[in-house]
């Protein structure tokens, strides 16, 4: 594991670590306009940072894509991999990374207390860190209470072929807090895809990825008692990207709500 110590765009897009750290629910849309409630059913959100330029980050791969083929995922969990960008200067520029990214999880790692970014870090709903590359660390943090548990904010989409997609968030189930829930999309391929490396620590290595995070567009926030709040997105040009909408509470917050677009 790597650590390091490192603001999204607001539009766009085993070993051991030096420090101690401290799916997604079928919530589709089809090309016909309908919705579906994300708190029908329990959803656990797993973002993963990594860079391709990082040794200890290939294990993570596995255990992200082992988790994605296991049929649970396909009820329960929402997975996301995220490429930063801060290991480039080993040798390799990753050729998914992003400063935004970079910027996610400082995010986190501020909100959680952590001494260091590194990689590969596994985040369970915004609350809980793990190394991403440790099988452990992933089985506890998706055995945790907090894992598999119904979201307090119910997000609904409704979208059709070609439209905008209408983005609904009812926050009236979660207490009172003085801080705004942010509102997210993260938009993300789908598909497998496998990367030759030819410098840098994975030289000679052809690292799979899976869920690959393109871009983080904030769409808005919802203050203290104003309930629900309806957002709509522009559709998106990229042929095959998928959406995940994500409710949190502020920059690197716990995750409260979540769906597909």
């Amino acid at each position: 594991m790597k650590a390091i110590f490192r603001r999204i765009h607001p539009t766009d897009t085993d070993s051991a670590p030096p420090t101690t750290p401290p799916a997604y629910t079928p919530n589709s849309i089809s090309a016909s306009s309908s919705t579906v409630p994300s708190s029908s059913l329990p959803i656990t959100v797993v973002e993963l940072f990594q860079s391709q330029g990082c040794n200890s980050c290939p294990p993570a791969n596995d255990n992200l894509i082992s988790l994605a083929s296991s049929s649970q995922v396909q009820t329960d969990y929402l997975l996301l991999t995220y490429h930063v960008t801060y290991w480039d200067y080993l040798g390799w520029t990753d050729t998914f990374g992003s400063s935004a990214f970079d910027a996610r999880q400082r995010d986190y790692v501020r909100r959680m207390s952590l001494r260091s970014a590194f990689t590969p870090q596994v985040i369970v709903n915004g609350r809980a860190s793990g190394v991403g590359s440790r099988k452990s660390d992933l089985e506890r943090l998706l055995g945790d209470g907090s894992a598999g548990s119904q979201l307090p904010v119910s997000v609904s989409v409704v979208t059709g072929d070609g439209e905008d997609t209408i983005v609904t968030v009812n926050a009236s189930g979660l207490s009172s807090d003085a801080e705004p829930l942010e509102v997210v999309v993260a938009w993300f391929d789908p598909e497998r895809q496998d990367v030759q490396i030819t410098r840098g620590e994975n030289k000679g290595e052809t690292l799979p990825h899976l869920n690959v995070v393109k871009s983080v567009e904030r769409v808005g926030l919802i203050e203290e008692k104003e309930g629900e709040k309806v957002f709509v997105l522009d559709r998106r040009q990229d042929l095959g990207v998928r959406g995940a909408v994500l409710v949190q509470k502020g920059h690197g917050g716990w995750v409260v709500g979540a769906a597909r677009i």
